[in-house]
């Protein structure tokens, strides 16, 4: 009898002894699940912190090579400024056929509530198709664009007058160079160029003409910093249009230019490493590959081109 009940309270004991190791297990393998869990969050916070960086990094360099551009590089044809020639030659933008940036979609002008580009007006006529297709996607971005690029401080130009008069409105010169009946306009035209030339100490001339033409004053162009302007939203949360945008002044006129960021050249260079990097695998193959991130790391990554 004395044995059983011996038995009876081994076996009661063995029971309290697996529910506590058993209730332990669970607490212990619950706590190892949190563990790797918070672990597995901050690794993927810091990957997606690197992928924003990489990205920010990328957008501000390219920020930075494009507002290296000169303003007038921005018309189909522009008068480099000190241009050597017997005559008035304008020359091809280096714009004006496709972006040499691949993150570059297209460059832009807004000029009198009308958008148009150097490439709009090139001599290619696949590379002028792609422009337009682009710049007419903005359209419902002309009163932000024309109220936008106007802030930081602006660098400022002395140009000659003549220089930048052409460069503001070269399709001006160019009715001029066209209207070879108007011989008061051609003329006016000819001592406009001679005149600069012999300011710029390029042609000969009379001495006392020479020296009254190089008193000429120069005229200031002022253009501003590059700054991001997005538009819309896709249903992956990408924007649906982003540009950098600037104002440039010259005596008398002023507009804004800039240039369309190329989203899918954005995505195809940025986001296999972020989905790497976060583990993150999208389900769909043929939906954006973005969709496979969370609402936080999207609001994350937007952060970038906000």
């Amino acid at each position: 009898m004395r044995r059983l009940i011996a038995l009876a309270l081994l076996g009661g004991g063995l029971a309290v002894a697996v529910a506590v190791l058993y209730a332990l297990g669970r607490a212990g393998i619950a706590s190892e699940a949190r563990r790797l869990d918070d672990d597995d969050r901050r690794a993927r916070a810091a990957a997606l912190e690197a992928a924003r960086d990489a990205l920010a990094a990328d957008l501000e360099a390219l920020l930075r090579r494009e507002a290296e551009r000169p303003w007038y590089h921005w018309r189909a044809l522009y008068l480099p400024p000190d241009l050597v020639a017997t005559t008035l030659a304008l020359v091809p933008s280096p714009l004006a056929e496709r972006p040499p940036d691949p993150l570059v979609a297209a460059y832009f002008e807004l000029r009198g509530g009308a958008i148009s580009g150097p490439a709009t007006a090139g001599e290619e006529p696949e590379a002028a198709a792609d422009a337009r297709r682009v710049l007419a996607a903005l359209a419902p971005l002309a009163p932000a664009l024309a109220a936008a690029g106007g802030e930081g401080l602006p660098e400022r130009e002395l140009m000659d007058a003549f220089v930048c008069e052409t460069n503001a409105a070269p399709e001006v010169k160019l009715q001029q160079l066209g209207e070879l009946e108007d011989l008061p306009g051609q003329a006016m035209l000819k001592s406009e160029w001679d005149a600069y030339q012999s300011r710029v100490g390029k042609q000969s001339g009379s001495p006392a003409r020479a020296q009254q033409q190089r008193t000429s004053q120069p005229v200031e162009v002022r253009v501003f910093p590059l700054r991001w302007l997005r538009h819309g939203e896709d249903p992956d949360g990408w924007p649906l249009a982003v540009v950098a945008a600037r104002r440039v002044e010259a005596p008398g006129v002023a507009w804004t230019q800039g240039f369309v960021l190329d989203l899918a050249s954005l995505r195809a260079r940025h986001l296999p490493l972020l989905l790497h990097r976060t583990g993150k695998q999208s389900a769909d193959p043929g939906r954006e590959r973005r969709a496979a991130l969370d609402p936080g790391e999207l609001a994350a990554l937007e952060g970038t081109l906000a």
